[in-house]
C-alpha cells in the first residue's frame, strides 16, 4: 500500500481551514505532489447526506436532529472517507498528500459543546464511537490520531466573521450564539494540550490585522518544522512569489 501523508485540519467556524487548506493543495501542485483534499462531513454520497442532514438551520432539522443523533451520523461518514481512500488504494490511484477538513475530534469537540458535557465524559464516549470505526481497517494511515493542525483565531475575530457571511447561506453551527463559539474554542485549545505531544501544530491567529498570506507562512514554516512536509515541497515557486 502507498501510504500518502494524512493531514487533519481542525478548528471553529470561520477560522480559515478552508482558504489555508485551498492554498496548501495550490501551493503542493505547483510542485506536481498529487494532492487530494476531503471534507468530513462530506466527500462521499453518504458524507454528503450527513452534512446537508446535520448541519441543516431548518426548525424541523433541529427539532428531529438530537446532538447523539448527529455524533453517530458523523461516524458513518468517518467510515465512508475511509473507504474512499482504500478503494485508491486498491485502484492504485492513491495520491501523494491527503488534506482533510475536519476529523472526529471535531465530533468530539463540537457535540460536547452542544450536549454540555463534562470535557472527560464527551471524550470518552466520542472515542467509544470512532475507535472501532477507525482502527478496524486495516492501513498505515494513523486515522485515530492523525498529525492535526489546529488553527486558532480570537472568538471576537470569528464571531465577526461569521457575522459578514450571508445570513442565508449560514448553517446550524454558524448560528448558535457566542457563547458556544467561545465554548468550542476553549475546548479546541484545551483538546490541543492534551495531544501536544502526539506532534500536532496550533497556528494561532491572535491580531485582527494578521492577513491571509501571513497565516499562510506561518503555517507552512510549522509544517515543514514538524516534519509533516518537506521543505521543497513548500518552496514558493517564482510564478507563486510574483502573485
Amino acid at each position: 500500500m502507498k501510504k500518502p501523508i494524512f493531514i487533519v485540519f481542525e478548528g471553529g467556524e470561520a477560522v480559515g481551514k478552508s482558504t489555508m487548506i485551498r492554498m496548501l493543495k495550490e501551493r503542493l501542485e505547483k510542485k506536481n505532489i498529487h494532492t487530494v483534499v476531503l471534507r468530513n462531513p462530506g466527500t462521499t454520497p453518504v458524507g454528503d447526506m450527513v452534512r446537508n442532514l446535520a448541519l441543516d438551520p431548518s426548525p424541523e432539522a433541529k427539532h428531529y436532529t438530537t446532538n447523539a443523533m448527529r455524533a453517530a451520523m458523523m461516524m458513518a461518514s468517518f467510515r465512508s472517507v475511509i473507504e474512499r481512500i482504500v478503494l485508491w488504494d486498491q485502484a492504485q490511484e492513491m495520491p501523494d498528500v491527503i488534506l482533510c477538513d475536519r476529523w472526529w475530534t471535531t465530533t468530539m469537540v463540537y457535540q460536547g459543546i452542544a450536549d454540555r458535557y463534562p470535557a472527560d465524559q464527551n471524550i470518552k464516549t466520542v472515542t467509544s464511537l470512532a475507535e472501532p470505526l477507525l482502527t478496524s481497517i486495516p492501513s498505515k494511515i494513523n486515522f485515530l490520531h492523525p498529525p492535526t493542525v489546529l488553527l486558532s483565531v480570537h472568538p471576537e475575530v470569528s464571531r465577526v466573521r461569521r457575522m459578514l457571511r450571508d445570513p442565508a447561506t449560514r448553517d446550524v453551527m454558524e448560528q448558535e450564539p457566542n457563547d458556544f463559539h467561545i465554548g468550542v474554542h476553549n475546548r479546541y485549545l484545551e483538546w490541543y494540550r492534551q495531544n501536544e505531544s502526539r506532534g500536532n501544530i496550533l497556528v494561532e491567529v491572535t491580531s485582527p490585522i494578521t492577513t491571509v498570506e501571513q497565516t499562510f507562512h506561518l503555517l507552512c514554516d510549522m509544517l515543514v518544522q514538524a516534519r509533516f512536509l518537506r521543505k521543497e515541497w513548500l518552496t514558493p515557486t517564482e510564478e507563486t512569489k510574483e502573485e
